[in-house]
């Protein structure tokens, strides 16, 4: 990564080419990497909690899975999605639930699109799951 970095810093900074210098390599060190479980089509999305994990569980899981639901028709008590941790914590359930088996949310899935970016995140923006990028309950 590092030598791709260097040929692409060195193409063109506007100073005729000049070839990257230590502080370029130590901003490259310091970028986050890319998740293993990640494909490079997922990849290619800025994937965060506050714009991509978080509004796609207010749209399809905060009415059963949010702490200060009125009604939470049958979603047991604890099992909530309000912050990143709380959705890090409960990765693996929300993943089995909406994608893989797909009858979450009650009454229609999640759309292709947003159950794209949601398993992108599980995979690649979920940076505190173990080495699998599958988060667990504990």
């Amino acid at each position: 990564m590092r030598v791709l970095l260097l040929l692409l810093l060195a193409c063109d900074k506007g100073d005729g080419g000049a070839v990257a210098d230590e502080a370029d390599l130590d901003a490259a060190d310091d970028a986050p990497a890319t998740h293993p479980n990640c494909s490079a089509e997922e990849a290619a999305y800025p994937l965060s909690w506050e714009g991509t994990a978080q509004p796609i569980l207010l749209t399809y899981c905060a009415a059963c899975h949010a702490a200060a639901s009125p009604q939470r028709f049958g979603a047991p008590e604890g099992v909530s999605f309000d912050t990143e941790d709380e959705a890090r914590t409960w990765g693996a359930r929300i993943r089995a639930r909406t994608i893989d088996i797909g009858d979450m949310p009650v009454g229609g899935g999640v759309f292709a699109n947003d159950r794209f970016l949601l398993e992108a995140w599980l995979d690649c923006g979920n940076t505190a799951a173990a080495s699998t990028g599958r988060a667990s309950p504990g």
